[in-house]
């Protein structure tokens, strides 16, 4: 069997999930040296959100039909809010970063370290100390220069 890329997707996506590969191998009808190869050194990374899930599921499942609704609405708003707000936020960054190589002042530069800073605010949430590591923001060195 040809594993596809879309294949290969669904195999890794199953596996960061928590399937094991041996379930893997039986849910795609494949090898376990081929799933070993697609899924080595691959972390199970999704079990947080799966908890997280989970927990949702199961307080909704004490709800009546009403109160499901209400809490589903509102929950997919607020999920599609916040993926607009974050690539507002990638976008105007994006555009914040071209001004700053065209800064000629230190006024130019503040502009910039404000807008990055609510960027950053908007895609972390406001204590974003510890993950500053997987900001999506490459950090820039500034060098102001004075004419003699």
């Amino acid at each position: 069997m040809k594993i596809t890329p879309d294949l290969k997707a669904q195999i890794l996506a199953r596996h960061k999930a928590g399937d094991s590969q041996r379930k893997i191998q039986k849910t795609f009808n494949l090898s376990a040296g081929a799933v070993n190869k697609i899924t080595k050194g691959v972390e199970q990374n999704l079990k947080n959100t799966i908890n997280k899930g989970t927990q949702y599921l199961a307080e909704l499942s004490e709800m009546n039909e009403y109160e499901r609704e209400a809490v589903t609405q509102v929950v997919s708003d607020n999920a599609r809010a916040l993926a607009f707000f974050k690539q507002t936020a990638v976008k105007n960054q994006i555009m914040a970063n071209r001004l700053l190589k065209e800064a000629r002042d230190l006024s130019d530069i503040e502009l910039h370290s404000r807008i990055t800073a609510r960027n950053k605010e908007t895609i972390l949430g406001k204590n974003y100390e510890l993950q500053e590591q997987g900001a999506p923001f490459a950090s820039t060195q500034i060098i102001i220069k004075r004419d003699a």
